[in-house]
């Protein structure tokens, strides 16, 4: 009972940051606060519960630091002109029987560069949409292909915030995810592309607006140059540079392009790797300003003291009750099949994949263990699911937020089909494990 009184309350904190726009983290850290209080209840002193909490920051201290570093670098592919870079030259691509397709394209590029969907909807995303809206274009499959594309990064991107996690909980090299990321995602990438040069060309723009391409030109130093960064943040990974220093080395690039291509001054674009690059351009201030270690603090928080539930759900065995209760699922359902409906779940009821990421590791992890599967079939299952998934959940932030930036309703998800073919795709083809036991 205690342990509902306490998510209850958790949920309810959430619910309030949610509706009052205050950030999420504050609410997990009520919910901290509340599993903290029931380790109490439970017989476990205040010590022994720091102890346990103090266990598990050797995850977060890790993404938060990988994170800190991400900041720093969105905010110097913008003042570096490597976003505005990939934007531009990604419109002149567009014919009018192949805008959605290039829709998701360029989204796709831009959220494996940026690792993500928000920086990508808050770039691309509204150039695409004021495009669509000025060519008459249909709104709802572009913005379905806008989503799709910004979720391919979220799952498959060196720098995705959400992959990070998922590799630190599950103890899987992180390099290794991302090969596992691209390699199962071919099927679904594959079938989405089809899916996309078909309605594409089937729904044709009928006009381009060119003020956005005349805005870049008139801002940055459009040349091949200012690629470098990206090429560097998706290439070096595969030769086996960890992520640190990748995303360093493609930082010091940024910097040195910003100052000495697009002539920023070298205080200025220091100060905006901590507070965020701002273009003053009144077509482009909205586009392209942002990043910068500030617009990383909510997720690095609430990555923080999600963690530190872990640790007391692990050092206690509080969700041993759950975790009971769910064998019946398995047994009927199978591992990854439970997966899928614990991130509906979670992310339905917590609004946030990083809690989705953090409870779903927490309680299927010893049903793994059980059947013989590696914690990197764990990372896997979930890249393939709550990932995904937590975009599909019209009032969840993955979705939510897309979502109000592109000026659309939720009638725009059975067009975001990358989504729900992720997950399915899998399901499909995920021979090892489908109801439960070794086949």
């Amino acid at each position: 009972m205690d342990l509902l009184i306490a998510f209850g309350l958790f949920i309810a904190a959430i619910a309030f940051c949610l509706y009052f726009s205050i950030p999420i983290s504050l609410g997990v850290l009520f919910g901290l606060g509340c599993f903290f209080v029931t380790g109490l209840h439970r017989g476990f002193s205040a010590q022994k519960l720091c102890k346990m909490i103090y266990r598990s920051r050797k995850t977060s201290y890790l993404v938060c630091g990988v994170l800190f570093f991400i900041g720093c670098l969105t905010a110097l592919w913008r003042s570096s002109g490597t976003i505005a870079y990939l934007v531009y030259y990604g419109i002149q691509l567009i014919t009018p029987h192949w805008f959605v397709l290039i829709a998701f394209l360029l989204s796709t590029a831009l959220s494996i560069a940026l690792g993500s969907s928000f920086g990508t909807v808050g770039t691309a995303g509204i150039v695409l949409m004021t495009l669509a809206r000025s060519g008459n274009a249909d709104l709802l499959l572009t913005a379905g292909a806008v989503l799709s594309g910004a979720f391919v990064g979220e799952r498959c991107s060196p720098t995705s915030s959400a992959g990070l996690l998922v590799a630190a909980v599950t103890g899987m090299e992180h390099k290794n995810f991302i090969k596992e990321s691209f390699r199962t995602g071919v099927l679904p990438f594959a079938v989405t592309f089809i899916i996309y040069a078909v309605l594409s060309w089937q729904n044709p723009i009928q006009q381009v607006d060119a003020a956005v391409v005349t805005a870049l030109e008139r801002c940055y130093q459009l040349i091949w140059p200012t690629l470098l960064p990206a090429v560097l943040l998706v290439l070096l990974p595969w030769f086996g540079v960890s992520i640190i220093h990748v995303i360093i080395i493609s930082g010091i690039a940024a910097f040195v392009l910003a100052v000495g291509v697009q002539q920023q001054p070298v205080l200025t674009t220091l100060l905006e790797c901590l507070v965020g690059y701002e273009n003053t351009d009144p077509v482009l201030k909205s586009i392209f300003s942002g990043g910068g270690v500030l617009s990383m603090l909510n997720v690095m928080l609430v990555i923080l003291f999600a963690n530190c539930c872990a640790g007391i759900f692990q050092g206690t065995n509080m969700l041993l009750p759950l975790q009971q209760h769910l064998q019946p699922l398995v047994d009927k359902l199978g591992i990854f099949a439970t997966e899928i409906v614990l991130s509906f779940f979670f992310t339905g009821v917590f609004c946030n994949q990083t809690i989705g990421i953090t409870l779903i590791t927490q309680l299927m992890g010893n049903f793994y263990a059980e059947q013989g599967v590696s914690r990197e079939q764990l990372a896997v299952d979930l890249d393939n699911s709550v990932i995904t998934i937590a975009a599909l959940i019209p009032w969840s932030i993955a979705c939510a937020l897309p979502l109000a930036v592109m000026h659309v309703s939720a009638a725009v998800l059975p067009y975001s089909v990358w989504l729900y073919l992720v997950p399915l795709c899998f399901l499909c083809t995920r021979k090892k494990y489908i109801a439960g036991k070794k086949k």
